[in-house]
């Protein structure tokens, strides 16, 4: 279930602006969504993904993925559901990392970048998602990641999802235009979103006066405005 977007929610809004930020962003080699829990970053991803027209790998990480083992493995496990990598990509790169002794993951890596290399000549971009990258914390393995990105083929595209800044070069990604960002200010609900969202949960509507204050109370932060609107719900079947 971890190499599939996860389901979307009952109650969802199209976010037209950040959809086309992340088509816009496939110009770059990097793209990152950072901010803190509960601004919906996981059902971002999520519905860009099921929309785009092109192939997507999806990857969720978990604690377990510190081991850089696990991780380049599971990484590779992701490209292969992309219908133009198939099951045997990166089998030998599985073989070094899965060894008694492995080489160096640099190594391992350019062999890996190599492959993905070969498919240079297809048309459509692939896209690989990794959500939840704050649960990393081996040094190992950012650098690795650092090393792979750096020398990312440019068929390839990268979407990092993460509650904090990951330990990458950011600044230098950022400096060569090699880098999109999707911060919280830009993930926050604005009054028409709020609008539609807290329609699908609410009867009667909330007028819009009402919608202004809640999004200015919750500061636009989705989580919030979900909390908001379960507790109306409770004052209404209790009145």
């Amino acid at each position: 279930s971890r190499l599939a977007p996860p389901r979307l929610p009952n109650a969802l809004v199209e976010r037209e602006r950040l959809l086309t930020a992340l088509d816009e962003a496939l110009s770059t080699r990097l793209s990152l969504l950072s901010a803190s829990a509960g601004w919906g970053k996981t059902t971002l991803l999520s519905t860009w993904a099921r929309q785009h027209q092109g192939q997507v790998a999806w990857l969720s990480l978990d604690a377990l993925d510190n081991s850089p083992t696990r991780f380049w493995v599971a990484l590779i496990a992701a490209l292969r559901r992309c219908g133009r990598f198939g099951p045997q990509l990166g089998e030998t790169v599985v073989a070094l990392l899965e060894s008694p002794q492995p080489p160096p993951l640099s190594s391992c890596l350019s062999v890996l970048l190599s492959e993905l290399e070969s498919h240079q000549a297809q048309p459509a971009p692939i896209v690989l998602i990794l959500d939840d990258y704050q649960v990393i914390e081996e040094p190992a393995i950012h650098q690795s990641l650092a090393f792979w990105v750096e020398h990312l083929p440019a068929h390839l595209h990268l979407i990092l999802s993460s509650r904090v800044d990951p330990d990458l070069p950011l600044a230098r990604l950022r400096v060569h235009g090699q880098l999109t960002e999707i911060r919280m200010d830009e993930l926050r609900f604005d009054q028409g979103e709020a609008s539609q969202y807290l329609a699908q949960l609410l009867s009667p509507v909330l007028s819009q006066e009402e919608v202004r204050k809640l999004v200015n109370r919750t500061e636009g932060w989705i989580a919030g405005l979900h909390l908001a609107a379960l507790t109306l719900q409770l004052s209404l079947i209790h009145i």
